[in-house]
């Protein structure tokens, strides 16, 4: 039974509502009465026990706690008090808990029902305890939250599970809002009472305060040096505050200077220091005051205040900014208060804005002083006559008003980096030194200046110099400087005019603002050195645009790159005073070089050794071409950097005394360089970098000069490059001749390039065998027709060509095959090395490499890449040239083949004379071939029956007729081999063949060199040889080859129709006869009929002049048939008889079973002479043999000795065994004709008897069906049956086979898809088991192509499965076809029982007609051997109309395939079912 909740009753609910009443109420009190303890309690610890005492007026509790936030430190309670069971416990600072804290992070209530079991839900440990060793359950807790800030917390708990609850702790949230507001009231009122009694404390200490500063004012206000002043008020402040020591420092830069300084010990403190890390600098980083306890000093401390025991330094500042230090300190150690501190911060306040006045005023009487100055160093620089009295009036200026002991100037010429003048004045002495043009000594104060382009101050030399390490210090006369100040002189671009520097014995001797006043006064200097060095640059202009023009006019005036040099060289020694100039042109990208000119005051040097070589890397010149820039080196014995090597040959230009070098490029407008034009002087530092760009525009004149000269040049080449080509082109298209090409391009290409070898090779692209070569050294024709056959040696620069199809150029073969081909060797010209070489590849358009030509010149860098473009156009043109002559060629000869073909095939045909056709042969071949010999041999290796040798047409003797082929000859070879031999040169090439002897050398002088043998082949079989020799070499190619080859085929053909010509008459007579007899035979079974036929055939094959057949009776042998050439000789044998013994031939022969031949009768003991009178001399006697037994003997008799051959008895033995046949055949035919009738006959009635005797009908449905076998019976099946169900069952089958076979076959299939038919509905399930069963029935290798459908008679669905058969077609009622194809594998039944045979369902319409058929109505062929097809059966079935019934259908079928194939017999089973569906 189930518990049924009861329903709170009214009064219960008014009871809840009452109480929650009261306690809300009493939540109001408390409330009230806690902000009234806030206001008024000053005790925080009496104010947590009030608000813990009225909280437990609300609600029953156990324990309390309560903690207020510590707003300095958010890890800790400022105050906490924890009441456990009335037990209340305070404390101060404690860390913050994980409970509370949780609540003080996520600012929100938390509430436990069992806090010893939920705790861990946020992640808290999972005991927890207050005061007594009880565990809290019921738990409820909420933070004090102003705005985002968090007071404190109030937790409050129970030891009963479920204490509390929603309503409690919403309660407890709304009062703890409000205690917080109240809290933080109390607290800032709090605050603001301790903030008003501080403030009047302070108010009472700053009127003291007032009093001092007021003083102190006044002290500074008195018309006194700034040290007066600021002593008074030092030690105003150190008596007031019982100090002893303190100094004022004023901050000049980086250093303090001191103004006035008190109880200092070890002396005063440096005129001016830095305060790095002293109790000075940090008061100036910090921007604060700092005590220094120097017991225990965290500071620097200085030697000075080494006896203060407490320090107090107070930065000078004046809106933020230090300008000074404060620094007071007692000698023992003392406190400072915090209003002293602020005391000496205000008068360090006064003393910075007093001193902030004085360095006004002392800027003012500075600036008038530095004014007056700068306007007598400006009518100096306007008025002064020369460098010296310059140099005197700014020294008198400058020394009005700064305390210099050394003055010192330095004129800087920046181009050429020297000094050019430099004047020191010391003690008002004059002191020049450095006059001459020289360098900044290195490490001196002034090549720092010149060097960095920024001033050098050094405040105290001795000090400040170890932060300069690359500074050497030195003295030049008198006392050493300690003060230094030096500022550089530049020009617009900041590039250095000199040095202006100031020097004082003493250190701190000069200022910041010393060195902006010396920066002015070198400002001004720079513009009278630069009005002077425009004077001269004005004057050097005017020199370089005269140069440049006369050099811009001679180059113009011609073209000859020397004769520009030249004029260039004449210019430039009269402009800069040159001694070497050198200039080298090369390839803008390999830097190679193409031509060099170089001369010098010592005479012109040869420098054409280094064309076609490459500058060696990091000298001046490579440096040049390689970076693209200007280099220039004022001693190259002595500057040349560690990236640059020493100069080299070229450099020097022949002379070790160069010392100045000054190189530029040859940049053309695509920036790439094309060689370098140098300068060099024997004396150092003559070239500036104006020098440099005044040779950078003559390099550019001279670079536009060269590319014009090139480009004229280059025109004239390309005019003469293009004449050259046009010659090639008409020479080439003017013949068909290649070595007529060949010999025409010599003087073309030798006029053109000056060249002094050239050769053009040809080769056969797949095995690279040289087959053509022309060979031109110093304009003669060399014979080099020896390698012609031969491989090219793969270590050669043309079989390199040949190899990638790439031309190679090689500037200079000695140097360049070994270092970028070594495994190349170098190309010689009539024994002498070639150094210039060029080679191209000659390409047909399939891309194949068809040979290479070569260009050489015994000169260095003689071909250039403009002739390496030139000879790959001429290898282009005359690679099509060679392609189109050889496409000529060979049309030509194939025409010439074909001629000579048919020659020779009219030659084999027109005679059987073998000796007649061969001499025929011979002229045919020698005129076509160019051969020299020919000659044929026939017969086996063992034996030569027949041989005719042919030399120029001249029958010569041999001696090998009835001899085996000599071993080892090439002949034998030929006919071992089977195959071809061809070789350019037999006296070389026969050692290539293991199993060949070296041929014999001739005695006479008719080498025979070329040799080329085809086997006379026939039927597979060799029947001889057939060779032609050729004096030259190399006289035959591969079309040679196989043209000779045909030959021999047809030569092997005719010599075997030679042979075979007799006994192919004979084997026709005896073919004839054979058919003949055949065909009686086959019309007559008649033993007399049949041995009067053999006899009378025999004579049409053999000479006789009787025969006659014997058969035994009685111990004799009588003649029961018998045919004479004289019908006596017939009468008179025709009652002879002859014993069955060995007495007479024909008995031995009927005795033995074996033919005999009697060639003379005459000379034959064992002959037994018959009585007739005319006497047999030869006689034939041959067994009739049948199935092993012997009939008769077939006797053959001539009158004439000698008168049968061999063949006669082969003859004789065919026509006995066609007898004896005949006679069995006679014999046993009356035996079968009777029995083979009935056989047929009862398998036809059989197979008839398979096929349906009716066909189903239905409604609206027409079928028609019909199997036509090929023979008497076949292997095409159909079937139509109903099912149980109503449903049609349609089976077309083709089993594999005919005739009977065929129809067991399909008998069986038949028989095993009818049972399948019945059990199964689905035709894919019929169709697999069907195949199950015929798998496993019929034999293996034969099957069966079975269609199996159901048709609904009802809804004319139609459920076909296919398993091999031709898909049936369903013709629509508007023509169109559609082939029933059933999804899955086809395989005929029977090919494996286990295929996945599957369903496809059609449906048809009303006119629709579905045709099942096999092959054979597809297949049927005419007497052309033509198929009917698909193409005629689909026209046929579209072109109709749908009236048609399906009988109609069947029968228009068969009569277009019967009109189609007409008279020719019907090859195959023909089957066809028509189902159609009839018009509604």
């Amino acid at each position: 039974m189930t518990q049924r909740t009861r329903k709170p009753t009214l009064k219960n609910r008014v009871e809840a509502l009452e109480a929650e009443r009261h306690q809300t109420q009493r939540a109001l009190d408390a409330l009230y009465r806690i902000g009234l303890a806030c206001r008024g309690q000053q005790d925080s610890f009496e104010l947590l026990r009030t608000i813990y005492q009225e909280l437990q007026t609300v609600w029953n509790f156990d324990a309390c706690f309560i903690a207020l936030s510590d707003q300095y430190d958010d890890s800790a309670y400022r105050i906490a008090m924890l009441a456990d069971e009335g037990v209340i416990e305070f404390s101060e600072h404690d860390p913050i808990g994980p409970l509370t804290g949780y609540l003080i992070r996520q600012r929100q209530p938390l509430l436990f029902r069992d806090l010893a079991i939920e705790r861990e839900t946020i992640g808290l440990p999972r005991l927890l305890q207050f005061g007594s060793d009880k565990l809290s359950r019921g738990w409820m807790g909420v933070p004090l939250v102003i705005g985002t800030s968090a007071l404190g917390v109030i937790s409050l708990q129970s030891y009963t599970v479920g204490a509390f609850d929603e309503t409690d702790l919403d309660l407890l949230t709304r009062i703890a809002n409000s205690m917080a507001v109240a809290l933080e009231n109390a607290l800032l009122s709090h605050r603001q009472a301790e903030l008003t009694g501080s403030l009047e404390h302070q108010i009472e200490l700053r009127n003291a305060d007032l009093f001092v500063i007021s003083d102190i004012a006044a002290m500074l206000t008195q018309q006194l040096p700034l040290t007066e002043m600021f002593g008074l008020a030092l030690d105003f402040m150190l008596e007031l505050m019982h100090l002893n020591a303190g100094v004022v420092c004023s901050l000049n830069g980086s250093e303090l200077q001191p103004i006035v300084q008190r109880g200092m010990q070890n002396g005063s403190l440096p005129e001016a220091f830095a305060p790095l890390d002293s109790i000075f600098g940090i008061a100036i980083s910090s921007n604060s005051a700092i005590v220094d306890n120097h017991t225990h000093s965290k500071y620097w401390q200085m030697a000075q205040l080494s006896h203060l025991g407490t320090t107090l330094a107070i930065p000078l500042r004046r809106h933020e900014t230090v300008i000074g230090v404060l620094m007071v300190g007692q000698t023992e150690q003392r406190a400072f208060k915090t209003e002293e501190v602020e005391l000496l911060q205000v008068v360090s306040n006064q003393l910075a804005l007093a001193l902030e006045h004085g360095n006004i005023l002392a800027q003012q009487r500075r600036q008038i002083a530095e004014l007056e100055a700068l306007s007598a160093i400006s009518t100096a620089t306007v008025r002064a006559l020369n460098l010296s009295t310059l140099l005197h009036q700014l020294n008198d200026a400058i020394r009005s008003f700064l305390p210099v002991d050394v003055f010192y100037m330095a004129i800087y010429d920046p181009e050429r980096q020297l000094l050019t003048d430099s004047i020191a004045i010391e003690d008002e002495n004059e002191a020049t030194y450095l006059s001459e043009e020289s360098m900044p000594r290195k490490g001196s104060f002034t090549d720092w200046v010149l060097s960095k382009c920024e001033p050098l101050f050094l405040r105290h030399v001795s000090r400040d110099i170890r932060h300069y390490p690359t500074i050497i210090r030195r003295t030049v006369k008198g006392s050493p400087s300690e003060s230094w100040l030096g500022v550089p002189m530049l020009d617009a671009n900041r590039r250095p005019l000199g040095v202006i520097a100031i020097q004082n014995y003493r250190p701190y001797a000069f200022s910041d603002r010393d060195r902006f006043f010396m920066q002015s006064v070198a400002s001004q200097v720079s513009l009278h050195v630069l009005n002077v060095q425009l004077y001269q640059q004005r004057e050097r202009q005017l020199a370089e645009l005269n140069a440049l023009q006369r050099i811009s006019s001679l180059l113009s005036s011609t073209l000859e790159i020397e004769a520009m040099l030249r004029a260039i060289d004449a210019v430039l020694t009269e402009f800069l005073h040159i001694d070497g100039f050198f200039v080298m042109l090369n390839h803008p990208q390999s830097h190679m070089v193409e031509a060099v000119y170089a001369l010098n005051r010592e005479g012109e040097g040869d420098f054409r050794w280094m064309i076609g070589l490459i500058p060696p890397e990091h000298t001046p010149t490579w440096e040049v071409l390689h970076t693209r820039k200007p280099l220039r080196f004022g001693d190259i014995s002595q500057e040349t950097s560690t990236d640059v090597a020493p100069e080299d040959n070229e450099v020097r230009i022949s002379s070790d005394r160069t010392k100045a070098w000054l190189g530029v490029p040859l940049n053309d407008q695509t920036t790439n360089v094309i060689g370098l034009i140098a300068i060099q002087s024997f004396q150092a530092n003559v070239f500036s970098n104006r020098d440099e760009q005044f040779m950078a525009q003559v390099g550019q004149q001279l670079t536009l000069a060269i590319q014009n000269a090139r480009l004229f040049a280059q025109r004239e080449r390309q005019l003469a490059e293009l004449n050259t080509l046009k010659l090639v082109g008409e020479l080439l298209n003017r013949t068909m001749d290649i070595h007529e090409m060949f010999r025409g391009l010599n003087p073309l290409l030798t006029s053109f390039l000056k060249i002094d070898g050239f050769y053009i090779l040809l080769n056969n692209p797949q095995t690279y065998v040289i087959e053509d070569l022309c060979v031109v050294e110093r304009g003669e024709l060399l014979d080099y027709g020896s390698m012609i056959g031969t491989s090219l040696p793969l270590n050669t620069p043309t079989a390199w060509i040949l190899r990638n199809g790439k031309a190679l150029r090689f500037n200079n073969t000695i140097t360049d095959i070994p270092k970028l081909y070594p495994e190349l060797k170098t190309v010689q010209v009539n024994d002498e090395v070639a150094l210039s070489w060029l080679g191209t590849p000659l390409i047909n358009h399939r891309g194949e490499v068809l040979g290479a030509i070569t260009t050489q010149s015994m000169n260095a860098s003689h071909f250039s890449e403009s002739d390496e473009q030139f000879m790959l156009q001429v290898a282009h043109q005359l690679g099509l040239a060679i392609q189109n002559a050889r496409s000529f060629a060979q049309r030509e000869r194939q025409l010439a083949e074909l001629d000579a073909q048919q020659g020779i095939t009219q030659l084999v045909t027109s005679t059987l004379d073998l000796y007649e056709m061969l001499r025929s042969m011979d002229l045919v071949l020698r005129s076509f071939l160019n051969a020299d010999a020919f000659q044929v041999v026939i017969g086996n290796a063992d034996r030569v029956e027949t041989a005719v040798v042919l030399e120029e047409g001249k029958e010569v003797e041999t001696a090998v007729i009835g001899h085996p082929l000599p071993e080892g000859s090439l002949t034998r070879w030929t006919y071992l081999h089977v195959k071809p031999l061809r070789m350019n040169d037999i006296y070389r090439d026969w050692a290539l063949y293991p199993d060949l002897l070296e041929p014999p050398i001739p005695t006479n002088s008719g080498f025979m060199h070329s040799w080329l043998s085809v086997p006379l082949i026939a039927s597979d079989q060799p029947l001889g040889v057939l060779a032609v020799r050729a004096t030259r070499p190399a006289a035959f190619g591969p079309s040679d080859e196989q043209f000779l080859f045909n030959v021999g085929r047809q030569l092997a053909l005719s010599v075997r129709n030679a042979r075979l010509y007799a006994a192919e008459q004979t084997a026709h007579r005896t073919a004839e006869t054979m058919r003949e007899i055949a065909r009686v035979l086959n019309t007559t079974f008649n033993p007399d009929e049949v041995l009067d036929l053999i006899l009378r055939e025999l004579r049409k094959v053999i000479t006789f002049d009787s025969t006659s057949v014997m058969l035994p009776s009685n111990n004799l042998l009588r003649i029961v048939a018998r045919q004479a050439q004289d019908e006596q000789l017939a009468v008179e044998w025709r009652e002879l008889t002859f014993p069955l013994d060995q007495t007479s031939g024909a008995g031995r022969v009927m005795l033995s079973g074996q033919p005999l031949v009697v060639p003379d009768t005459a000379s034959d003991p064992q002959w037994t002479r018959s009585p007739m009178p005319s006497v047999v001399r030869s006689w034939i006697g041959v067994p009739l043999i049948s199935k092993g037994v012997v009939l008769g003997v077939l006797n053959i008799n001539s009158l004439q000795p000698n008168a049968f051959t061999q063949s006669d008895t082969d003859l004789a033995m065919t026509f006995a065994n066609q007898a004896a046949t005949a006679l069995e055949h006679a014999r046993l035919y009356q035996e079968s004709v009777t029995r083979v009738e009935q056989e047929l006959e009862i398998a036809r009635q059989i197979q008839s008897n398979l096929f349906p005797r009716s066909l189903p009908v239905a409604q609206g449905v027409e079928l028609a069906a019909l199997c036509l076998p090929a023979r008497e019976t076949g292997g095409d099946f159909y079937e139509v049956t109903e099912l149980r169900d109503g449903r049609w069952a349609l089976m077309v089958g083709d089993a594999s086979g005919k005739s009977i076979p065929g129809a067991m076959l399909m008998a069986v299939a038949r028989s095993i898809v009818r049972s399948e038919a019945w059990d199964h509905e689905i035709p894919q399930i019929v169709m697999q088991e069907t195949n199950r069963w015929v798998t496993m029935d019929i034999p293996r290798h034969t099957f069966v192509a079975l269609a199996y459908a159901t048709f609904d008679t009802v809804d004319y669905s139609l459920a076909l499965a296919n398993a091999g058969q031709l898909d049936p077609i369903i013709r629509r009622a508007n023509g169109d076809l559609e082939y029933m194809t059933a999804p899955g594998p086809h395989f005929p039944l029977g090919i494996m029982a286990n295929t996945p045979y599957e369903t496809a369902s059609y449906q048809l319409e009303p006119n629709d007609m579905v045709l099942f058929y096999t092959d054979g109505v597809v297949e049927s062929k005419n007497t052309s051997g033509e198929m009917w097809g698909f193409d005629r059966f689909e026209s046929l079935l579209r072109e109709q109309d749908h009236s048609l019934t399906s009988a109609e259908w069947v029968d228009l079928v068969i009569n277009e395939i019967n009109l189609f194939i007409g008279d020719h017999p019907q090859h195959d089973d023909i089957t066809l079912v028509a189902l159609k569906v009839a018009s509604a």
